[in-house]
């Protein structure tokens, strides 16, 4: 992407298809990686933020899609690459990105826009059985898109109520700590337990017969998830649509699902529930601040000075009397 951005090498929506994706990427295989110097990867993160020059919110999401971009080519010009594509890349003396400088690290901590108990009591008003299932286990179990979509009933223990996810014949796992056991609230195991005696399959979201899309990482449920997104980005809370630029709008209902045990639980407890593998990721990354946090000196009457309304002088003038 980085290279065909570099030489304007057109990209239209033809390289989603097999053939078009072949044709594509042909193009850019006869650049060679010497053409990725300092100088034009840097003339490139400056194209990326010149796009949004007089938004300086656009340009902040700008900055770290970039940084994202670049510390993963980085990566396959790592130490322990490098020996595996000797032969097949002459790299000579100019490692691809080693020079390359990064945007300062912009804040990424979650901002909540959101009532939770607003969207779930929408939701349940609105939304089809199969969608509502997605959102619910998003929002109130806090797993992922694939970990929903591969969900078994066999893995939803409702007497003790838990969920494990787990590797199964159908699933994989995105990191050996994502493995692991979620705990559920009980109204939320009568809801499952509802839908599991209705359940002709093994999967807890059934897309009945819709077949998937054929393409590699598509979901099972594709279109019960899409028709949620749509949902979800048109969702109006007091006269907005908090979620109409999101792009991945279920995992914000995953990290609404943390704010909220971190603000019963503590962070300790809320790195557990989403089955982090280092507690600062939940901190930098997925919990937002749910509830008022002031020093308290002004809640005792005692403490307050009162303001009397202005009142006139009889110099015309106008002035504030304090009283203790």
């Amino acid at each position: 992407m980085i290279a065909s951005e570099i030489a304007d090498i057109e990209a239209t929506k033809s390289r989603y298809s097999a053939k078009g994706a072949k044709k594509w990427r042909s193009k850019i295989d006869e650049l060679h990686v010497s053409e990725l110097t300092p100088a034009r990867i840097a003339a490139w993160q400056k194209k990326r933020l010149d796009e949004f020059a007089d938004d300086p919110l656009k340009q902040r999401s700008a900055k770290t899609t970039a940084n994202t971009h670049v510390r993963q080519a980085k990566s396959l010009f790592g130490k322990r690459v490098l020996p595996l594509v000797s032969e097949q890349i002459d790299i000579q003396d100019h490692i691809p990105f080693s020079e390359v400088e990064l945007f300062p690290q912009q804040s990424l901590r979650y901002q909540s826009a959101l009532d939770p108990e607003v969207v779930l009591a929408e939701a349940v008003k609105s939304l089809k059985e199969e969608p509502l299932k997605i959102l619910t286990l998003a929002l109130c179990a806090g797993l992922r898109a694939g970990e929903i979509d591969g969900l078994r009933w066999s893995q939803v223990n409702l007497k003790n109520g838990e969920i494990r996810i787990e590797v199964t014949e159908t699933f994989e796992a995105k990191s050996e700590d994502s493995l692991g056991t979620v705990d559920l609230d009980d109204g939320f195991v009568g809801l499952l337990r509802g839908w599991k005696a209705k359940a002709t399959g093994p999967f807890v979201v059934d897309p009945g017969n819709e077949k998937p899309p054929n393409w590699p990482g598509s979901f099972r449920a594709h279109e019960q998830f899409q028709e949620l997104y749509k949902w979800l980005r048109e969702l109006e809370i007091d006269g907005k649509t908090p979620l109409k630029e999101v792009n991945k709008p279920l995992h914000t209902l995953r990290k609404e699902a943390g704010s909220l045990v971190n603000q019963r639980h503590g962070l300790a407890a809320a790195s557990m529930f989403l089955r982090h593998a280092d507690i600062g990721i939940t901190a930098r990354y997925y919990v937002a601040k749910k509830e008022r946090l002031t020093t308290g000196l002004m809640i005792q009457p005692e403490n307050v000075t009162p303001i009397n309304e202005e009142s006139k002088t009889d110099a015309g003038e106008t002035s504030t009397k304090r009283t203790s």
